[in-house]
């Protein structure tokens, strides 16, 4: 089971290095991650107050902020930061790890002040973020496809047909963008993948109870590296049920607990009871106004999911399962394959599917957080569709499957674009107000894909910010800036990965395989065309709140934004055009000061009414910011009022 041919060996490297090409750092979440990290291993701590301002993904109890995630990835996170430490330390420099403040950007959010960006974070926190992303997604996403070759090998005969489902999970499911971020989600599946692949071996192949332990062991790793794999846990051990062997259960369940026990202890630590966990305790100076609230003590979950939500969750282009991988669809027909031996294996996939749509559609925050990519809350039941997919595959037209796979890597590498939020306020974190009606009913909230990520993928391909980076004289995979924005060096990152894909698979290529591949495939090439063209149409542009906007709010005539003392919007245009917009000032007359990708294009004396003051200006094609800045500060209406409202507000807009 453990060795591993010369063709596996190509298989994880091809994707490790793929993967590492493509790496970025998104922000808040891994931050999170990365407080703690500084917190345990510079400080010897749980607590994050040092760092609790990098991040909104924080808790707060007992006057200490802590990180909100499930600790795993911090603490098997460790050697790779440790190592690091002791070079940079005693082998290079021996500078302090401060940060220079007069270059950081706030964002306020409910009147605290978090962290957005810091424009001259220090060379080792720089680096420090490149090597642990570099080292944890990528080597356990490339290990994750590699156990999904190795296990397409008991169900599909021919080499070259397993590299169908290679293909498949690597590139054309939310596995490749979560592969290049520093998150726990593809890591903790890796790890309860291999739990259930030790307990297919040992149960169908090689009855032995040897690696039973080892398999509960990673299951119960999977759980302190990502809390949600819980479900599979709960799941295996249905699997095990039902082949109704007491002693592998017992064993299961044995190495299971020495898995979760990291976390009992981690929460011991803080709380002083190993069942609370640190999410019960998010920070309310920012949740307080999120649904989070009315469930926090059962860690955001409700009883009785919205059934709005589960079509968002499934087929809508908003978060929608199936829209992100339509591939996956064929999956559905393996499930009713009646002439399997696997069925125990399809129970434990169905139980798993069904229960994790359950548990997500209930969670307060069922679309992953602002600004990430598809429903990915949903990609711990991936890889396990594999067996209804490999089912399927035989009974699909082979062309239908070619279009399918085109489709699904298509969108799924449109996702390694800079990650923004559509619909979501970053300001307040939740689903914007038009969002949150449209999930009560069938309307459609968005499409990401066809508004935002696929017309900047076909302008910039995917994107490499160590690439980038590392061209623009340092090394910085954070999000905020690329070098080559505005298409300077388009699709530059398939130049590296062309030219090592060559290099590791030369001797599998031929001019006689690609001239049979091209004429084998005339349809997949119109198809695709047609499919860029609409995914691509003319006109569509993409604007989100970033800094500083209060919940949207709405009167007789339409809905409307409070902003604080200053706020922007950031805006993607796919060619020059015109914003105009509507205000009116808070309390009384204030001057509103317009920047236009810094470059102040307007001075505005706005008075406290709906008084029809407008102003226009004009946008380049791609990125565009415009800040709002009030010369005269802003007010709190409980101080100037009758009122219970905190907010400092100075002008509201309406109509841009």
């Amino acid at each position: 089971m453990l060795s591993i041919s010369k063709n596996e060996l190509k298989i994880f490297f091809t994707f490790f290095i793929i993967y590492f090409i493509l790496i970025h750092w998104t922000g808040w979440n891994e931050y999170s991650s990365f407080a703690l990290i500084k917190s345990v291993f510079d400080e010897g701590k749980f607590q994050i107050d040092n760092y609790f301002n990098y991040t909104v993904d924080r808790s707060y109890y007992n006057g200490h902020y802590y990180s909100n995630k499930a600790p795993g990835l911090s603490f098997i996170s460790a050697p790779i930061y440790t190592t690091w430490k002791f070079i940079y330390k005693n082998l290079l420099f021996s500078s302090s790890y401060s940060i220079n403040n007069s270059s950081i950007y706030y964002e306020t959010i409910n009147n605290q002040k978090v962290i957005l960006y810091i424009e001259n974070f220090n060379v080792f926190d720089l680096i420090s973020q490149f090597l642990l992303t570099a080292f944890t997604s990528p080597l356990y996403s490339a290990l994750l496809i590699l156990l999904i070759y190795k296990f397409s090998k008991f169900f599909i005969k021919k080499e070259n047909q397993r590299l169908i489902p290679v293909i498949i999970f690597s590139s054309g499911t939310l596995i490749l963008p979560y592969a290049v971020v520093f998150f726990t989600h593809n890591i903790s599946l890796f790890f309860v993948s291999l739990s259930f692949f030790i307990l297919f071996i040992s149960l169908r192949i090689k009855t032995c109870n040897k690696k039973i332990i080892l398999a509960g062991l990673l299951a119960g790793l999977s759980f302190f590296i990502d809390n949600l794999s819980i479900i599979i846990l709960f799941s295996l051990v249905i699997y095990l049920i039902l082949f109704k062997k007491k002693i592998f259960l017992i064993s299961f369940l044995l190495g299971a607990f020495l898995g979760i026990l990291p976390q009992l202890l981690y929460n011991f630590a803080i709380f002083g009871n190993p069942l609370e966990f640190t999410y019960k305790y998010l920070d309310l100076s920012i949740w307080s106004t999120t649904d989070f609230v009315k469930e926090k003590n059962t860690l955001g979950f409700s009883l009785f999911p919205n059934p709005y939500v589960i079509l968002e969750l499934l087929i809508y282009p908003f978060r929608g399962l199936f829209f992100y991988s339509p591939i996956l669809l064929i999956a559905l027909i393996g499930f009713f394959n009646k002439k399997t031996n696997y069925k125990n294996e399809l129970i434990f996939i169905l139980i798993s599917v069904v229960l994790l749509i359950y548990v997500v559609s209930g969670f307060w925050a069922w679309w992953g957080g602002a600004g990430l990519f598809g429903p990915r809350y949903l990609i711990f039941i991936m890889p396990f569709l594999l067996l209804p997919l490999i089912f399927s595959i035989k009974k699909i037209n082979l062309k239908i499957l070619k279009i399918l796979i085109v489709i699904s890597i298509l969108i799924n590498l449109s996702g390694l674009q800079k990650w923004v939020a559509i619909n979501e306020n970053p300001a307040t974190l939740v689903l914007d107000y038009n969002a949150k009606e449209k999930v009560a009913s069938l309307k459609i909230i968005s499409s990401p894909i066809q508004e935002y990520y696929f017309p900047l993928f076909l302008t910039n391909g995917p994107r490499s910010k160590i690439l980038e980076s590392v061209l623009d004289g340092k090394i910085d995979i954070r999000d905020k800036y690329y070098l080559f924005d505005d298409s300077k060096m388009p699709f530059f990152s398939l130049l590296p990965v062309g030219l090592f894909l060559f290099f590791v698979w030369r001797k599998n290529i031929s001019i006689v395989k690609f001239k049979n591949f091209i004429t084998n495939n005339k349809e997949i090439f119109i198809v695709t065309i047609f499919l860029i063209f609409l995914l691509n149409v003319p006109g569509m542009q993409y604007k989100f709140l970033f800094i500083n906007w209060y919940a949207e709010e709405r009167d007789e005539s339409s809905s409307f934004r409070w902003m604080s003392n200053n706020a922007s919007i950031q805006i993607y245009s796919d060619r020059e055009k015109i914003m105009k917009l509507e205000t009116t000032s808070y309390h009384k007359n204030r001057t509103l000061n317009v920047y236009v990708n810094n470059e102040l294009v307007e001075k505005l004396e706005v008075a406290p009414h709906w008084n029809k003051t407008t102003t226009e200006f004009r946008l380049q094609k791609g990125e565009n910011i415009i800040r709002f800045v009030s010369k005269e500060g802003c007010d709190v209406p409980k101080e100037v009022e009758n009122s219970t409202d905190t907010r400092c507000l100075s002008f509201a807009f309406r109509n841009i």
